[in-house]
This record gives C-alpha cells, structure tokens and sequence, in this order.
C-alpha cells in the first residue's frame, strides 16, 4: 500500500520537476491565476491547457492514491487492532509497538493526503517529497522550449 504511494508520488514529483519550476518571488497561485491565463491570451491555450490538464489528472491520481491507501490502512488498523488485542496480546511491549507503528504510517497519510488535497482544489503543484511543502509556481524555460504554440514537440 505504501509502495504505491511512493511511486505515484515520485511519478507526480517527476512531472513537477520536469515541467513547472519554483520562483520564490512569485507567490504560489502564480501558475494558475497568471501563467495559465497569460498564455491563454496569447493564443497559445492549446499547449498550456495540455500541460494544465496533466498537472490536474496527476493531482487527481496523486489524492486518489492516498485516499484508497488511507481507507486500506484503516480497515487494517481496525482488523490487526481486533487481532492484536483479542488473539495475541503478549505484554504492554505489544500495544506500544502496535501503536507506534500505526502512529508513524498515520502522520505520514496526514500531511500526504492534506498535500494531495491541497494541490487538486487549488489546481497548483505542490510537492511534498521532502516533506515539506513548496509549490511550483511557474512553467519551466526548457518545457517552454520544448513544444510550439501547437502542443507539438520540437526537435
């Protein structure tokens, strides 16, 4: 369940990088409110609605990874919880590791799915693969060059 996360994450990550890039001067609705909209006015809506529609579906696979892999952890929070206590209950060691360990794999869904969140309601890209949080605000000069007002790769 974790693995999948991880490499939903890493592959969503890998778009950010490529495609968007980090302007700390800019603030983080940057993308969305002027570049989108910028480029839209220029008459080069077809390339940056492309780029706008896979930053969407990759936020929308992104939340709905971490949210199928909440529900998951949970029904097995519940079941190993009914299966610890009930049938293999050793000493107080047992339910402190049950629970520490449940703890970690609960913070970590937290703050993933409020990243995941986040970025599909605000249309933005936010990372959290370090976890910390930073948007990617602005389009990347070498995407940039890399396709004509068309949407067509350059060579």
């Amino acid at each position: 369940m974790m693995i999948a996360v991880f490499i939903v994450e890493v592959w969503r990550e890998n778009f950010l990088i490529v495609c968007l890039d980090i302007d700390k001067k800019k603030i983080d609705g940057h993308l969305k409110e002027v570049e989108f909209q910028k480029k839209k006015q220029n008459g080069e809506g077809l390339r940056w609605g492309r780029l706008r529609n896979s930053l969407l579906w990759h936020n929308r696979v992104y939340y709905y990874t971490y949210l199928i892999a909440t529900v998951l952890w949970l029904v097995n929070f519940i079941s190993s919880a009914v299966l610890v206590f009930r049938f293999y209950y050793l000493d107080g060691r047992t339910g402190t590791v049950f629970f520490t360990n449940n703890l970690l794999l609960l913070n970590r869904f937290i703050k993933g799915f409020g990243v995941a969140s986040n970025a599909l309601s605000l249309e933005q890209g936010i990372s959290f693969y370090f976890g910390k949080q930073v948007c990617f605000n602005k389009i990347d000069p070498d995407y940039k060059n890399k396709y004509d007002k068309d949407g067509n790769k350059v060579v």
